[in-house]
């Protein structure tokens, strides 16, 4: 049996945290190892769509929601709704802009993939959209979360088989990590593929998740390429004086001739090494 934790997702439909009453208090929360928050600035009519977020001035809660998880000792995570009809690029640079500067997550993002909107039917624009909100999802990853780059979690997918098999023609993108919607399922039945399962949905979306896509938060990105890195270099005059006996080992080596035919002899593997690591070894004093 896989290690599993057990959390909830939720979304500005769960309100403010910081007000009475308050989902904090509620047992399902209590009991959630991890939370996944929506990353949403609502519009009009919607909850949150005339409240600002304490920690990114947007509208809405996700901040708010991230925060107080992550002070309530939990796990945390986002995903973002993806809506047919609107820019993929825009859209999900929007949504990305509900978390709060410098926040971390503790495991990849999520591309939530469960629009009904008949409006837009044509598959193949369904496929695109999704891979470009992937793309962006990952780019951010990168950029905002270097952790979750490093430790190879790149964003996953929520949908439902059903869904995907009428709305998206069965089509998933290849690679990608599943989480599974599926209420009244195994909450244990969970693959490396597919590491998250949503199996119920009252009071609250529940999840469980393999505890392998947990990242640590104090993993280090290597240094980008173009940054300048400190590395030590050698006292010039022990390097200059190794460079001095290795040339001239080389050339009293190199002007050695055979007993027999007189010739010169060619430099042997061996002479070559040792050269060599004379040299290496004055580099690293």
């Amino acid at each position: 049996m896989p290690d599993i934790i057990y959390g909830c997702d939720i979304s500005n439909w769960q309100r403010s945290p910081y007000t009475s009453p308050s989902y904090r208090d509620t047992d399902w929360y209590k009991d959630s190892s991890f939370v996944i928050v929506q990353a949403i600035a609502p519009t009009d009519g919607y909850p949150g769509a005339d409240h600002t977020d304490l920690y990114t001035l947007l509208p809405g809660y996700t901040g708010e929601q991230l925060v107080a998880a992550r002070d309530d000792g939990k796990k945390v995570g986002i995903y973002t709704f993806t809506y047919w009809g609107t820019d993929p690029h825009e859209d999900t640079h929007q949504r990305l802009k509900c978390i709060p500067p410098g926040f971390k997550l503790d495991f990849r993002v999520w591309q939530d993939v469960e629009d009904e909107n008949a409006a837009f039917p044509d598959k193949a624009y369904r496929r695109e959209h999704i891979t470009i909100v992937q793309a962006e999802l990952d780019t951010w990853s990168a950029n905002e979360q270097p952790h979750l780059w490093v430790a190879g979690k790149d964003a996953g997918i929520y949908s439902r088989d059903q869904y995907i098999k009428d709305e998206l023609g069965g089509w998933f993108p290849e690679s990608t990590v599943y989480w599974q919607c599926a209420p009244g399922r195994d909450p244990t039945e969970l693959l490396h593929s597919r590491p998250v399962r949503q199996y119920q949905t009252n009071p609250v979306d529940l999840d469980s998740m393999l505890t392998s896509e947990l990242v640590s938060l104090d993993i280090q990105a290597p240094p980008d390429p173009g940054t300048p890195v400190d590395v030590p270099l050698p006292d010039p005059s022990v390097l200059h004086q190794a460079v001095d006996v290795a040339l001239q080992r080389w050339w009293i080596e190199a002007a050695k001739r055979s007993p027999t035919t007189g010739k010169l002899t060619p430099l042997s593997r061996k002479i070559m090494t040792e050269i060599f690591n004379d040299l290496h070894t004055a580099w690293m004093s």
